[in-house]
Order: C-alpha cells, then sequence, then structure tokens
C-alpha cells in the first residue's frame, strides 16, 4: 500500500508539473441556439508546458509531505488536514489529470529529471507519517478523495 500512496501522489502532482494550459469543461450541452462545438481532432493534442504549472504542482507536493510530516503521531489529524487540503485543491488536481493525459513520455521524463531532487527530498520527508498512518481511516478516504 506504501508505493501506492507514493506512486499515487507523485503522479497526481508531478503528471502535470510541467504545465496545464488547457480549461476544464463540465460536459454541459451548448446552449439553444449556440453552435455545437467543432468535433475533437482525431490526434491527441500535446500538452503545453509553463514554467508556472511546474512550481504550483511543486508547491502542492511541498505542501501535502508538510501534512504528512508534521502529523505523523497524529494519524487523525492527518487525515483531517488532507482531506481540507484535497478538497481545497480539487481543481487544480484534475487539471494535473488533465494535462497528465496530454503529455508526452519525453515531457514526464524531462520534468522528472530537472526535478529529481526535489521529488526525493518530498518523498522522504512524507515517508514517516505515510509508513505511520497509512492504515488510518481518515487519512485513506482522505486519499481515495483525491480526483485521479
Amino acid at each position: 500500500m506504501k508505493s501506492a500512496w507514493i506512486g499515487l501522489t507523485l503522479l497526481a502532482l508531478a503528471a502535470a508539473a510541467a504545465g496545464c494550459d488547457s480549461k476544464p469543461t463540465d460536459g454541459a450541452a451548448p446552449a439553444a441556439g449556440t453552435a455545437a462545438p467543432a468535433p475533437a481532432a482525431e490526434k491527441k493534442e500535446e500538452a503545453k508546458p509553463t514554467e508556472d504549472m511546474e512550481e504550483k504542482s511543486l508547491a502542492l507536493m511541498e505542501k501535502m509531505s508538510a501534512i504528512f510530516s508534521n502529523n505523523a503521531s497524529d494519524c487523525d489529524k492527518m487525515g483531517t488536514e488532507l482531506d481540507a487540503f484535497i478538497k481545497e485543491n480539487s481543481e487544480n488536481f484534475r487539471k494535473l489529470k488533465d494535462y497528465g493525459e496530454k503529455q508526452t513520455p519525453e515531457q514526464k521524463k524531462a520534468f522528472t529529471e530537472k526535478n529529481k531532487g526535489k521529488m526525493e527530498a518530498t518523498m522522504k520527508k512524507m515517508e514517516v507519517g505515510m509508513k505511520a498512518c497509512m492504515t488510518n481511516q481518515k487519512v485513506m478516504e482522505a486519499m481515495k478523495s483525491m480526483p485521479l
């Protein structure tokens, strides 16, 4: 389960670290009297990296790691803080997921290589709290609520 958490957390936060220029859609039908949007192109649109989004995703990773490290001795508090953090950032996680689906393998590799040190430090910071609380019901429920 620990490796699943690590993968889930890093995937969610790092998948879009190189940028996210797409706007979310709500799936609603076009208003009456307006033309339907043009059909999507057959070719998958490649993600357009931005330095700003990379910084934001790394900041999310750091904030999440702080929740794990600061609450390693109080798992219920960790679960409560994780739940609030995930709810507060649910739109960011959705954008990360959307962007991650558009990233090329080369973009994913470039981000990972560029930020390997930061990501390793963040995971090391999270490790104690993850080990201590990975079976806590509140923590598990909060992690399951992450919109991935």
